[in-house]
This record gives C-alpha cells, structure tokens and sequence, in this order.
C-alpha cells in the first residue's frame, strides 16, 4: 500500500514540473513574440552605451538611479528650449589683487611734493564684462563684450581709486557641426581701441609733463596713469586671458577657433586664439599673445554642473610678463533661462605665482 503511495506522489510531482515548463515556454514565446513586434514598430530599448541609439537624453546619473537626474523628457525640453533662444544677455564681475606699477608723487616730511616715481604697487581690481549676442542663424552669431575696469591702488602715503573703459569686442563665430555631440567653432575678435589709459614709461625719468603748473611733477596726468594701471590689474587678476579688453591705445585682432564636444553629461571644449594688439599711436609697440586652453564641464542634473577651466598664456613679441598658466575651478548653475557661475582664478605657473595673483568671478546670464 505504502509502495503504491509513493508511486501516485512520483506520478503527480511529474506532471506538475512538465505544466511548469510548459508555461514558461509559453511565457519566453510571448515575450519573444512582444519584442519582435516593438522591434517592428520602432520602439526598442535604448543602448545602454553611452551616446547610442535612443541613448542621446540619458545621463550617467540616470544610469546610477539618481532620483534628481533629469528624465528624457526634461532634457527634450532644455534642449528645445536652448534652440528657441536666439539672444543672450550677462555679465562677468572677477575681484582680485596684484601687484601692478603705479606712478606717484612722494611728500616730503614737510607735505612737499618730490619728484614722481614709479614703483610696484599692490592694486585691488574690481573688472567688469557686460556681455551679449545674437544667434543670426543655427551656424552663426555675433557676440559683443564691453569691460569695465575698477581699481583701488594702495600707494605710498596715497590710497586712491579710478574707473577706465575697456575695448570693446565684437566677435562672429561660425559653427560647423563634424558629427553627434561634435562642432568646430571658428571667431574672429575685434577689439576696438577705446580703452582709457596711458602707458606707464620705464622709468621715472622718461615720464612726460606739459610743463603747467608749479612744482616737480605738476602738469603730469596721473590720472591717465592711474587707469593704465587698473586696465593692467584687471588682465592679470584674470589671467592674462583676456588682454585684447583691457590694453589701451591698440586694436585687437583675435582668431579663436574651438571644438566643442559634449555627451549626455560630459562637456569638453579645447581651444586657442592669437591676440594681435596693433598699437594706434605713433612709435607704439606691436603686442602678440597666444592663448590656449581646455574648459571641462560635468552635467551632474540638468541643473547643476561642476567644471573647470585650464589655459596658459604665451608671449609672443613686446608682452610685459613671461607664460603664465591657471586653472579656474568653476560652479555652473542653470535656471533656464537664467545661467549662473562661480570660480577662482588660480595661477600655477609664471609671475602671477611670486608675489601670488588671486581672482574671484562671478557671473550670471540671461537667454531670451
């Protein structure tokens, strides 16, 4: 009896496995036969290979199961919405302080003035771009940027400040799309020469007066002096970067070209330009600089991305600092349509080192 037992719970155990498998190979048909007919109707799976097909809108934090990584949708509509914007409007403020040579008239101990003297004097700059463009076509724009330099110079016995006007620049850039996520961006930079200032001679003797007024060093116009000063303090707080803004009595010619290639999260833009500054008055000094760098750029959600900026400066001819290199590590925030950033000027390398330059920038821009 017992034996036969047995033999019935062999008997059922068999049949109960063979409908078992009789189902899933049922259900692995369905599923087969589902993932033809999406095959069929265009919709299959993304890759997840970063930068494949039907992968374009997802991000590495997406992939790592970010709850605040922003969904193919979202970055459907920021892209949508950085086509629909054909004008752009912000400004960059940098504070920082460097050592800059300043002309000044010592008193005497009995309030006298003395002859004037040039000498190295720490100076706080306070630098302005107010900047903006046009997106004329999907290829083409034309950026313009104004600077504004401040400066508070601690001279001896003297602590004074002056405001001067920079050069203005107009650049058209071309782009030129070379493959998915990949553009080749050809400026041209003209910077026009209406910048304030007056170049500080080399020494104190070669300082010019008109010869009014009375006493030694009347009729001498420091003012001028003073705003050279704070055009040269601003360029080196900012690195040498930008110094076709900030150099007085000369016309700036400058071809930049960049390639700019971005992933779903990872944003990487080497590029290089040749400031020609070609003096504007007589006996004046032509200035070459070649500028090079690479700005780096990690789009953590659509509204935060962290970075940042490496570039070196070269003298090429008649610039008054050897090659200079920085890093600037950057916050980038994005409120469409509002952009905002942070960062800190950094020398590493060159004079900016020793005494050591240091800048801070701000900025904030508005696409409309």
């Amino acid at each position: 009896m017992m034996k036969l037992h047995v033999q019935k719970g062999l008997l059922s155990a068999a049949i109960a496995a063979t409908a078992l498998a009789s189902a899933g190979s049922a259900g692995a048909a369905g599923q087969g036969a589902d993932k033809e007919k999406q095959q069929s109707n265009g919709s299959s799976q993304p890759s997840d290979s970063p930068g494949g097909e039907g992968n374009t809108n997802i991000t590495l934090a997406e992939r790592a199961g970010s709850k605040d990584a922003p969904r193919d949708k979202d970055a459907k509509d920021a892209k949508k919405e950085d086509e629909d914007h054909l004008f752009y409007a912000g400004v960059d403020f940098v504070v920082g302080t460097a050592q800059t040579p300043t002309v000044s008239v010592p008193s005497t101990s009995t309030g006298f003035p003395t002859s004037p003297v040039i000498a190295t004097t720490k100076v706080t700059s306070y630098s302005f771009l107010f900047n903006g463009g046009i997106e004329f076509t999907e290829g083409f724009q034309v950026r313009f940027q104004v600077p504004l330099a401040n400066a508070s110079i601690f001279a001896p016995d003297d602590h004074r400040s002056v405001g001067a006007f920079g050069n203005v620049e107009l650049e058209p850039e071309g782009r030129i799309k070379l493959a998915d996520g990949l553009h080749l961006k050809l400026g041209l930079g003209i910077a026009l020469p209406t910048a304030q200032g007056g170049e500080i001679p080399g020494t104190a003797a070669a300082i010019p007066s008109s010869g009014s007024g009375t006493g030694p060093g009347s009729g001498i116009d420091y003012s001028a002096y003073d705003r050279y000063a704070a055009q040269r303090t601003a360029s080196a707080v900012r690195g040498y970067e930008e110094d076709a803004l900030f150099e007085p009595s000369h016309l700036g010619i400058v071809p930049k070209i960049t390639l700019a290639w971005a992933s779903d999260s990872i944003r990487i833009d080497p590029w290089i330009k040749l400031e020609n500054l070609i003096s504007t008055e007589s006996g004046g000094k032509f200035i070459d600089e070649l500028v090079f760098g690479v700005n780096l750029g990690y789009r953590a959600s659509r509204a935060f991305e962290p970075g940042v900026r490496v570039w070196a400066t070269v003298p090429v001819s008649n610039a008054d600092f050897t090659t200079v290199a920085v890093a600037e590590p950057q916050l980038l925030f994005h409120f469409r349509p509002v952009d905002v950033s942070a960062g800190v000027i950094l020398p590493f390398a060159g004079p900016l080192t020793s005494p050591y330059d240091i800048g801070v920038r701000l900025a904030a821009g508005l696409r409309f």
